[in-house]
């Protein structure tokens, strides 16, 4: 939190927010698509992005005991930031269902009640972040 403090604070509260931890905690409770970021000594990290007139983003990679999703930086950045990385989970072109499921089936992806994909994992793993803070 005091790195995403300290180099993006000021941008995050310039996009709306009144804090980096309502920022954060609302990328992770509403994302839309999940990115491959970089190899980060050996591990992959993700780019979850909540896109308005920006694209919100959490750079996040899992814990070296593989429990938890730690957040690695977070912060408000042009929407062509990480366009050209690959795709691995879009809310909007992954769900397909009537209008009177959509709700509840979001609501399923962001707790991690579906079946465990690797997508659904990463999600059940940044609501576990979500919840311990």
């Amino acid at each position: 939190m005091l790195h995403i403090e300290a180099r993006h604070g000021d941008e995050i509260r310039d996009a709306g927010y009144d804090s980096v931890i309502l920022f954060v905690e609302a990328v992770a409770k509403n994302y839309e698509v999940i990115k491959e970021g970089k190899i980060r000594d050996g591990n992959q990290t993700y780019m979850l992005q909540l896109k308005d007139e920006h694209n919100n983003t959490l750079m996040i990679e899992l814990s070296g005991d593989g429990t938890l999703w730690n957040i690695n930086t977070a912060g408000v950045f042009k929407t062509s930031y990480g366009a050209n990385k690959k795709e691995v989970y879009n809310r909007h072109t992954t769900v397909k269902q009537s209008a009177e499921t959509a709700k509840e089936s979001l609501r399923e992806e962001q707790c991690g009640t579906t079946s465990q994909t690797r997508m659904n994992s990463l999600t059940t793993s940044v609501c576990k972040v979500i919840k311990r803070s």
